[in-house]
């Protein structure tokens, strides 16, 4: 199956998902806001994490300067 193909297919299949959501009438406790609370912080210390581990990195990639020009006519070594 090609590439194309099989987004065609999770195209399509998400659509009817979606389509065909019927109401669940469901109540949601308190521990499951709990869950996905700490799942919202978990993320934000995970990105934190890993922007510390590279920031030298990352600072240097912002911080690079654009190379020297060197003129044609100098040719002195």
């Amino acid at each position: 199956m090609s590439r194309t193909a099989r987004a065609d297919v999770v195209m399509g299949a998400t659509v009817f998902t979606l389509l065909s959501l019927q109401p669940a009438n469901a109540y949601v406790d308190p521990g499951s806001v709990s869950v996905v609370v700490t799942a919202v912080l978990g993320a934000i210390a995970t990105i934190g994490y890993g922007a510390r581990l590279y920031w030298a990195k990352i600072g240097a990639f912002f911080r690079r300067q654009p190379a020297a020009k060197t003129d044609d006519n100098d040719r002195s070594r």
